[in-house]
This record gives C-alpha cells, structure tokens and sequence, in this order.
C-alpha cells in the first residue's frame, strides 16, 4: 500500500506527466475513496443490500476506467465514460 502510494505521488507530482491526465488522477481518486467510504459506512449503518452492492460496482468500474485511461492516454474517453456512467 505505501508503494502505491509512492508511486502515486511520484506520478502526481511529475511535471513531464500531462497535467489533465494528473488531474483526472487526482479527482477521479478523491471520488473514488469517498465512494468506498460511503460503502463501508452503508454495512456499519445497515443501508439495503443493492445500494452497497451498486457502490461496489462503481468503485471497481472507475477504478478500471481510470486505470485503462491513464494506461492508454486516452484521458477524455474515460471522463466521457464515467460522466456518462454518473448521468445514467
């Protein structure tokens, strides 16, 4: 965990990096955790079922997009993606 964390760090605070690929990183990441976060409170709380299992999803689907999009450089495809994903 603290190599990932490195790791990010590093990346984030590269300048030869594209600054909207670090920003999508940072935001989408913030979201991310807090989405996580929201989930673990829903089974301490005893939310239904489906919303945390729906909280779930999203955590690993973004997680994935993210990911392929900073693999690829393909930054605007994966923000198109995820806002579509908030908007439906």
């Amino acid at each position: 965990m603290i190599s990932l964390l490195k790791r990010l760090n590093v990346y984030l605070t590269n300048p030869e990096e594209d600054a909207t690929e670090r920003l999508f990183l940072l935001l989408t990441g913030i979201a991310l955790v807090a989405a996580f976060i929201v989930m673990i409170s829903g089974f301490i709380m005893g939310e239904q079922l489906e919303e945390n299992l729906v909280l779930g999803f999203t955590c690993i689907f973004g997680s994935v997009v993210v990911w392929l999009s900073i693999k690829h450089h393909r930054v605007p495809l994966g923000a198109m993606i995820l806002s579509l994903g908030v908007c439906f």
